[in-house]
């Protein structure tokens, strides 16, 4: 008798404690990866999958996307630049995403933030949020590779969920975005030790342009857009830089955020000991 009651004891035991460990797989199954995804997701870039190896649905057959704001047309080798991506859809319960630069292969420059709702993976090689979040939005900065390395690519994937458990009724949304490498003319290289500014590009516009100069030294710089009639429309820089090659994108607005419109303008640089103007046009 005490045999069969000590057997069923321990019986009883062992069955308690995988009961707890179905629980435990089925909460990891159930609540899936609100801190990211595994390594891996951007859209399928070299190596890359996208977010269909753990979820389900069609990608892009939704009604949102995966939109980057602040990458450049063209990057300035050893520039950095401050990107905003969303993931958009209605009727969702929560988003994430996972986005990396590659050149061919590798991973093309850093990706760095200073905001606590992004995770940097592989010591900046690519970023994901760190956790669901309601709004879909993050933003870090992309330090560009410091030389000329050819063309980069963006590429990201987006995940907008149906529910706070499970990883079923969610979308998934892709987005890639070439970038070449800003063409250094015969002009920048002979004059790259006085203080330029360069001719925006592109030139004419709607409604981007990159306007980019160089600073021989450290220096307290104002970048400023008129119009015709003289009256200042924009400052884009009014600060201290370090040397080097520099680049800021102007969006056709004005200082209060209102765009402008067409015509021609005058942009330039002004430092202490040096001023020089251009002109652009801004097409309809």
């Amino acid at each position: 008798m005490g045999f069969f009651y000590y057997t069923f004891r321990m019986a009883s035991a062992l069955l308690k404690r995988f009961k707890i460990f179905i629980l435990i797989i089925n909460a990891a199954i159930i609540f899936g990866n609100p801190g990211g995804a595994p390594a891996g997701y951007a859209n399928n870039a070299p190596n890359y999958r996208n977010c269909t190896s753990c979820h389900s649905g069609t990608v892009n057959s939704g009604n949102g996307e995966v939109i980057f704001s602040g990458l450049p047309s063209t990057y300035t080798p050893g520039e950095t630049y401050t990107i905003s991506l969303t993931v958009t859809g209605s009727n969702r319960q929560g988003y994430g995403f996972q986005a990396i630069a590659m050149s061919g292969n590798s991973s093309a420059g850093m990706i760095s933030s200073n905001s606590s709702s992004v995770s940097l993976e592989k010591n900046g090689d690519y970023v994901q949020q760190s956790s669901r979040t309601a709004s879909g939005n993050w933003v870090f900065d992309w330090l560009a590779p410091s030389s000329d390395i050819g063309s980069v690519t963006f590429s990201a994937s987006g995940l907008a969920t149906g529910g706070s458990t499970g990883r079923t009724g969610d979308y998934v949304y892709t987005k890639s975005v070439l970038i070449p490498a800003t063409q250094v003319s015969v002009e920048e290289n002979s004059l790259a030790t006085n203080y330029m500014i360069f001719q925006n590009y592109p030139n004419p516009f709607n409604p981007i342009t990159t306007i980019r100069y160089f600073l021989p030294e450290r220096a307290s710089v104002n970048i400023f857009i008129y119009d015709m009639m003289g009256r200042k429309i924009k400052t884009l820089v009014n600060y201290q830089q370090t040397e080097g090659y520099k680049s800021i994108i102007w969006d056709a607005t004005n200082n209060k955020g209102k765009p402008v419109s067409a015509g021609v303008y005058i942009y330039g640089i002004e430092t202490s000991n040096f001023r020089k103007i251009k002109k652009m046009i801004l097409l309809d």
